[in-house]
């Protein structure tokens, strides 16, 4: 009789653990498609919106006129390049207006460098191209189209890390529901030959 108390109780702690890893495996099935809609999500994003794609407002910032072209813009490193002895800590000449300048003697000599993937003629400095293999020692992607193919790269390695570890554990809990499964099976006979 005791054994047959036994085998029961037995029975129906396997048949709770089963229900459990079940649910378990439920849980990590519902993760993974959540994660596949944020991936989705994620890739529409890529290239974002200039605010980080978080919807919140940028705070306000105090503005700058730059000097040489005359422009209103945000007196942050962002537009002018730092300058500790200034008054306000920046430059006068906006980044933009610097570049041209600067690149305006680059651009008198330089040859003009097509690139890869979005087909825009540029010249070829360093201003525009990263240094590369290349024979004219730069790379094909112009630096803006680098920086979209690193940034979805790197979106789909977080991704594929993700979805693994995911699938490790999807397993990890399909591996314990067989056991437990082929254990309430072995109750389950040595019950039917003990009764």
């Amino acid at each position: 009789m005791k054994e047959g108390r036994m085998k029961t109780k037995a029975l129906n702690y396997v048949s709770e653990q089963v229900d459990r890893l079940g649910t378990e495996t439920a849980k990590i099935n519902e993760k993974l498609t959540r994660i596949d809609s944020q991936i989705e999500a994620l890739m529409k994003k890529v290239g974002g919106n200039g605010n980080g794609g978080n919807g919140k407002p940028k705070p306000e910032v105090q503005m700058k006129h730059c000097t040489h072209c005359g422009e209103l813009k945000p007196a942050t490193v962002e537009y002018f390049s730092a300058r500790s002895d200034s008054r306000d800590g920046l430059q006068s000449w906006c980044k933009e207006c610097v570049k041209k300048y600067k690149s305006h003697f680059e651009q008198q000599a330089a040859p003009m460098k097509r690139c890869a993937r979005c087909g825009e003629l540029k010249p070829a400095t360093s201003e525009f191209f990263s240094k590369g293999n290349c024979k004219d020692g730069l790379h094909s992607y112009c630096k803006a189209c680098a920086k979209k193919i690193s940034k979805e790269y790197n979106a789909k390695q977080r991704e594929k890390k993700q979805r693994a570890r995911l699938i490790a554990e999807r397993d990890d809990v399909a591996a314990k529901l067989k056991a437990m499964r082929a254990s309430l099976r072995a109750l389950d006979s040595e019950i039917a030959q003990g009764g």
